[in-house]
Protein backbone atom coordinates (compact mmCIF):
# COMPACT_ATOMS: atom_id res chain seq x y z
CA UNK A 1 0.00 0.00 0.00
CA UNK A 2 1.11 3.24 -0.77
CA UNK A 3 -0.50 6.46 0.38
CA UNK A 4 -0.35 9.86 -1.54
CA UNK A 5 -1.37 13.53 -1.46
CA UNK A 6 -2.87 16.32 -3.65
CA UNK A 7 -2.36 19.57 -2.85
CA UNK A 8 -5.00 20.38 -5.67
CA UNK A 9 -8.14 18.34 -4.19
CA UNK A 10 -6.61 18.49 -0.07
CA UNK A 11 -6.86 14.73 0.01
CA UNK A 12 -5.25 11.48 0.52
CA UNK A 13 -5.23 8.70 -1.84
CA UNK A 14 -4.21 4.86 -1.59
CA UNK A 15 -2.96 3.00 -4.11
CA UNK A 16 -4.90 -0.02 -3.36
CA UNK A 17 -8.40 2.23 -3.83
CA UNK A 18 -7.14 4.65 -6.42
CA UNK A 19 -5.30 3.46 -9.69
CA UNK A 20 -2.18 5.52 -10.36
CA UNK A 21 -4.33 6.91 -13.40
CA UNK A 22 -6.56 8.13 -10.84
CA UNK A 23 -4.10 10.32 -9.35
CA UNK A 24 -4.67 13.83 -9.03
CA UNK A 25 -1.28 15.05 -11.19
CA UNK A 26 0.30 16.74 -8.12
CA UNK A 27 -0.25 13.97 -5.67
CA UNK A 28 3.00 13.34 -3.63
CA UNK A 29 3.76 10.04 -1.44
CA UNK A 30 4.08 10.34 1.94
CA UNK A 31 4.14 7.38 4.61
CA UNK A 32 1.53 5.38 6.75
CA UNK A 33 3.42 6.95 9.75
CA UNK A 34 2.78 10.54 8.41
CA UNK A 35 -0.44 10.00 7.51
CA UNK A 36 -1.43 8.51 10.71
CA UNK A 37 0.09 11.45 12.38
CA UNK A 38 -2.20 14.11 10.14
CA UNK A 39 -5.51 12.76 10.61
CA UNK A 40 -4.45 13.09 14.76
CA UNK A 41 -3.51 16.04 14.13
CA UNK A 42 -6.64 17.01 12.39
CA UNK A 43 -8.89 15.52 14.74
CA UNK A 44 -6.84 17.85 17.50
CA UNK A 45 -7.95 20.67 15.75
CA UNK A 46 -4.86 21.27 13.18
CA UNK A 47 -5.59 21.83 9.53
CA UNK A 48 -4.02 19.56 6.71
CA UNK A 49 -2.58 22.20 4.27
CA UNK A 50 0.15 21.73 1.38
CA UNK A 51 3.49 23.21 2.42
CA UNK A 52 4.93 25.72 -1.04
CA UNK A 53 6.30 22.41 -2.45
CA UNK A 54 3.11 20.54 -2.26
CA UNK A 55 3.66 17.95 1.26
CA UNK A 56 1.18 17.74 3.74
CA UNK A 57 1.36 19.65 6.79
CA UNK A 58 -0.34 20.39 10.21
CA UNK A 59 -1.61 24.20 10.90
CA UNK A 60 -2.70 25.51 13.63
CA UNK A 61 -5.05 27.94 12.34
CA UNK A 62 -5.25 31.32 13.97
CA UNK A 63 -8.01 32.43 16.29
CA UNK A 64 -9.80 34.32 13.13
CA UNK A 65 -9.60 31.28 11.05
CA UNK A 66 -10.75 28.98 13.83
CA UNK A 67 -13.60 31.16 14.77
CA UNK A 68 -14.63 32.01 11.10
CA UNK A 69 -14.68 27.85 10.07
CA UNK A 70 -16.79 27.47 13.30
CA UNK A 71 -19.47 30.10 11.80
CA UNK A 72 -19.58 28.43 8.60
CA UNK A 73 -19.72 25.03 9.80
CA UNK A 74 -23.00 26.37 12.32
CA UNK A 75 -24.50 28.09 8.82
CA UNK A 76 -24.21 25.11 7.20
CA UNK A 77 -25.79 22.89 9.86
CA UNK A 78 -28.61 25.31 10.91
CA UNK A 79 -29.62 24.93 6.68
CA UNK A 80 -29.60 21.05 7.13
CA UNK A 81 -31.88 21.15 10.06
CA UNK A 82 -34.14 23.57 8.34
CA UNK A 83 -34.22 21.81 5.05
CA UNK A 84 -34.50 18.45 7.01
CA UNK A 85 -37.64 20.36 8.67
CA UNK A 86 -39.09 21.60 5.96
CA UNK A 87 -39.02 18.09 4.29
CA UNK A 88 -40.32 16.30 7.45
CA UNK A 89 -43.76 18.96 7.73
CA UNK A 90 -44.26 18.82 3.77
CA UNK A 91 -43.96 14.75 4.03
CA UNK A 92 -41.67 14.53 1.23
CA UNK A 93 -38.35 14.79 0.48
CA UNK A 94 -38.57 16.17 -2.58
CA UNK A 95 -38.28 19.99 -2.78
CA UNK A 96 -39.79 20.43 -6.53
CA UNK A 97 -43.45 18.94 -4.59
CA UNK A 98 -43.18 21.17 -1.91
CA UNK A 99 -42.15 23.80 -4.33
CA UNK A 100 -45.70 22.46 -6.68
CA UNK A 101 -47.85 22.97 -3.28
CA UNK A 102 -46.55 26.40 -2.69
CA UNK A 103 -47.29 27.09 -6.17
CA UNK A 104 -50.68 25.06 -6.31
CA UNK A 105 -51.47 27.41 -3.15
CA UNK A 106 -51.00 30.03 -5.05
CA UNK A 107 -53.14 29.25 -7.93
CA UNK A 108 -56.19 28.13 -5.68
CA UNK A 109 -55.95 31.83 -4.04
CA UNK A 110 -56.14 33.45 -7.20
CA UNK A 111 -58.78 31.25 -8.48
CA UNK A 112 -61.11 32.09 -5.21
CA UNK A 113 -59.98 35.41 -5.67
CA UNK A 114 -61.22 35.33 -9.23
CA UNK A 115 -57.43 36.40 -10.51
CA UNK A 116 -56.14 33.21 -12.31
CA UNK A 117 -54.82 33.21 -15.22
CA UNK A 118 -56.26 31.13 -18.49
CA UNK A 119 -53.39 28.50 -17.68
CA UNK A 120 -53.24 28.64 -13.84
CA UNK A 121 -57.04 27.37 -14.38
CA UNK A 122 -56.45 25.05 -16.06
CA UNK A 123 -53.36 23.56 -14.29
CA UNK A 124 -55.99 23.83 -11.43
CA UNK A 125 -58.20 21.91 -13.70
CA UNK A 126 -56.01 19.16 -14.70
CA UNK A 127 -54.64 18.65 -10.92
CA UNK A 128 -58.53 18.63 -10.10
CA UNK A 129 -59.22 16.01 -12.48
CA UNK A 130 -56.28 13.66 -11.94
CA UNK A 131 -57.06 13.04 -7.90
CA UNK A 132 -60.28 11.56 -9.48
CA UNK A 133 -62.35 12.48 -6.16
CA UNK A 134 -65.42 13.55 -8.57
CA UNK A 135 -65.46 17.00 -6.07
CA UNK A 136 -66.21 20.68 -7.16
CA UNK A 137 -63.11 23.35 -7.87
CA UNK A 138 -64.47 24.86 -4.65
CA UNK A 139 -63.95 21.64 -2.70
CA UNK A 140 -60.39 20.97 -4.38
CA UNK A 141 -59.60 24.94 -3.54
CA UNK A 142 -60.54 24.05 -0.09
CA UNK A 143 -58.13 20.70 -0.04
CA UNK A 144 -55.04 23.14 -1.31
CA UNK A 145 -55.92 25.77 1.17
CA UNK A 146 -56.14 23.75 4.21
CA UNK A 147 -53.17 21.52 3.40
CA UNK A 148 -50.96 24.32 1.76
CA UNK A 149 -51.97 26.75 4.11
CA UNK A 150 -50.75 24.61 7.37
CA UNK A 151 -47.15 24.10 4.73
CA UNK A 152 -46.94 27.42 4.51
CA UNK A 153 -47.09 29.18 7.55
CA UNK A 154 -44.74 25.73 8.67
CA UNK A 155 -42.36 26.46 6.60
CA UNK A 156 -42.55 30.18 7.20
CA UNK A 157 -42.04 29.79 11.05
CA UNK A 158 -38.80 27.31 10.38
CA UNK A 159 -37.53 30.24 7.96
CA UNK A 160 -38.38 32.34 10.17
CA UNK A 161 -36.66 30.98 13.07
CA UNK A 162 -33.73 30.10 10.32
CA UNK A 163 -33.00 33.44 9.70
CA UNK A 164 -32.76 34.68 13.54
CA UNK A 165 -30.60 31.79 14.37
CA UNK A 166 -28.14 32.71 11.01
CA UNK A 167 -28.15 36.31 12.55
CA UNK A 168 -26.94 34.64 16.37
CA UNK A 169 -24.50 32.70 14.48
CA UNK A 170 -22.26 36.67 14.31
CA UNK A 171 -22.60 36.96 17.25
CA UNK A 172 -20.85 33.64 18.67
CA UNK A 173 -17.52 33.31 20.25
CA UNK A 174 -16.70 29.57 20.50
CA UNK A 175 -17.51 26.34 19.72
CA UNK A 176 -19.20 26.04 22.50
CA UNK A 177 -21.67 29.15 21.92
CA UNK A 178 -22.53 27.22 18.45
CA UNK A 179 -23.67 23.93 20.52
CA UNK A 180 -26.06 26.08 22.63
CA UNK A 181 -27.34 27.98 20.17
CA UNK A 182 -27.76 25.21 17.62
CA UNK A 183 -29.47 23.19 20.74
CA UNK A 184 -31.58 26.08 21.13
CA UNK A 185 -32.84 26.21 17.45
CA UNK A 186 -34.22 22.96 17.44
CA UNK A 187 -35.87 23.35 20.43
CA UNK A 188 -37.49 26.34 18.93
CA UNK A 189 -38.43 24.59 15.74
CA UNK A 190 -39.85 21.87 17.47
CA UNK A 191 -41.96 23.98 19.96
CA UNK A 192 -43.69 25.77 16.91
CA UNK A 193 -44.27 23.11 14.94
CA UNK A 194 -45.67 21.07 17.84
CA UNK A 195 -47.76 24.08 18.66
CA UNK A 196 -49.10 24.01 14.69
CA UNK A 197 -49.81 20.56 14.65
CA UNK A 198 -52.04 21.22 17.72
CA UNK A 199 -54.19 23.84 16.28
CA UNK A 200 -55.04 21.81 13.22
Amino acid sequence: MTLYYSATTRGFYDSQIHEDKALPADAVEITAEEHQALLQANARGDWIEPDETGYPQAVFPSPDEALATIKEMALNRLAGIAQSQRQQVAGTHDEMEIAGWLNKFRMAQAWRLGTATQAEQSALEMERAARALNESMEDFCDDVFKRGGQLIKAIGVIDGLKHQARQAVHQVNNQVEVDELIKDFNMQLNAVLVNLEEAT
